[in-house]
């Protein structure tokens, strides 16, 4: 890169200027000893433009504008970035060294030249406004950097990010802006969101916010009429960008905390159950029949009984499930000349009970791989600051240790979904492509012949 050479030697400086002026006024050079340092010609910083650039002039002028004062463009540096329809003027050291994926790309920068025009014009896939701030914090425009942002700008903010690998870029600001959704996440984030911000959490490391959205995704996933898992029937799970193997994940911690559910409600029913209905040890057969005939009315109501769905032929979510068990409430035995103390109020299956135990106690599998990549990703956004201080704990160590019922899907229970999903792998960073389907990394791998850990019921 050409530029204005610096000459830094000793003596006096105020000397050494007078004497560099006037043997230029003489027409006379000669060269000092000392260190050289070469300072850039081109500025750093980008213009953008609704219409698009096509002469040096034009991008020259732009910058002028931008800036204040001409500058002098070095033709080996200067690039058009074509993002969305729009075309942005930037410098390719500066993405070079920002990203791995736009040195690859710029690597060879004669095959991006045209030759009619002599401009070196890159094509970029991808959100444009999210490139756009990328290119902006690339080129030190901090000021046109946002304090804040929505939901929707930091998910394709993500995505850039992921496809590009460019997380040190945002070193900054990714505390501020993901502390918008951990302020409130519960409520901040809808449950047709989840799987954005469980994406942004993946890319930028955050845990905690990681564990609430998969949680979130879980327990709201439902089957539409065309029998795709997806939430609130429009977005399909299969469209979801995903980690790598966390498609298996979620499909069977919902096939399992399906089938604790149901299976909670037939032993409670069960006429052979141990679990005590009658609390009062007084007239306890019409106790039972009074509690389990009231239920199994309401039951009947919501296509729970007389037969039970299988948990693989259930159509509806988890939350919609626990929500309807919560809802049925039996009745409650009077008998002849009662007295307070034997009253039968607290006579009861405690099917409530029973549903607040299995989503609260749920165990989230997080895998080696998926734990790790989430500390890398923090280290490298800024949202992790402290070093690791102990080393990854097996996925199965972190399932909530409760003895009953373990439950294996030895077949998947998502085949179907990745049968159906047009999407693959991306094979190279080269490609700088978000696969939008199970997976996206090709950098992560993880096991999924895990075992899960419910209460039994």
């Amino acid at each position: 890169m050409t530029g204005t050479q610096v000459t830094i030697s000793d003596g006096s400086q105020a000397q050494k200027a007078s004497k560099t002026a006037s043997k230029k006024k003489s027409g006379h050079n000669e060269s000092s000893p000392g260190v050289s340092l070469s300072i850039p010609s081109v500025k750093s910083g980008f213009v953008s433009s609704n219409s698009p650039i096509r002469t040096e002039q034009a991008a020259d002028a732009n910058f002028s504008a931008l800036h204040g004062s001409k500058q002098s463009y070095n033709s080996g540096d200067m690039i058009h970035v074509v993002v969305g329809g729009a075309e942005i003027v930037a410098s390719s050291s500066a993405m070079m060294l920002a990203s791995p994926v736009w040195g690859a790309m710029l690597a060879d920068s004669f095959k991006l030249t045209e030759r009619q025009t002599g401009l070196t014009i890159i094509k970029l896939d991808g959100d444009a406004k999210a490139i756009t701030l990328l290119l902006d914090i690339v080129h030190y425009r901090f000021a046109e950097v946002p304090s804040t942002t929505s939901l929707s700008e930091l998910y394709q903010l993500s995505l850039t990010i992921a496809q590009y690998k460019c997380e040190p870029l945002i070193h900054p600001w990714a505390r501020t802006w993901l502390g918008l959704l951990n302020l409130n996440s519960a409520n901040f984030v809808s449950e047709k969101d989840s799987h954005k911000a469980l994406w942004i959490a993946y890319t930028l490391g955050d845990e905690e916010l990681y564990k609430t959205m998969l949680k979130t995704l879980i327990l709201s996933l439902s089957r539409n009429s065309d029998g795709d898992l997806s939430i609130e029937a429009s977005i399909k799970l299969t469209d979801m960008v995903l980690p790598v193997a966390l498609l298996d994940i979620i499909c069977e911690t919902r096939m399992v905390l399906l089938d604790t559910l149901l299976t909670g409600i037939s032993k409670a029913i069960n006429p052979d159950s141990a679990i005590e209905i009658c609390r009062v040890g007084k007239d306890e057969d019409q106790c039972e029949a009074i509690v389990i005939g009231s239920v199994m009315k309401q039951l009947r109501r919501h296509k729970l009984f007389p037969e039970l769905p299988k948990a693989v032929d259930y159509k509806g979510s988890v939350q919609a499930l626990a929500a309807t068990i919560k809802s049925i409430k039996s009745l409650t035995f009077v008998g002849q000349n009662p007295v307070p103390h034997q009253s039968h109020d607290g006579c009861k299956l405690g099917l409530d009970d029973m549903a607040d135990s299995v989503l609260a106690e749920l165990p989230l599998v997080i895998t080696d791989e998926h734990q790790e990549h989430l500390y890398l990703q923090g280290r490298k956004s800024g949202i992790i600051t402290a070093p690791q201080t102990a080393e990854v704990k097996p996925a199965v160590q972190q399932q909530v240790e409760h003895e009953g019922l373990i439950s294996t899907v030895h077949s998947s229970p998502c085949a179907s979904e990745r049968e159906t999903s047009p999407s693959k792998p991306a094979e190279s960073v080269e490609e700088a492509s978000i696969v939008r389907s199970a997976v996206v990394n090709d950098d992560v791998v993880a096991d999924t012949n895990k075992t899960s850990e419910f209460p039994a019921w």
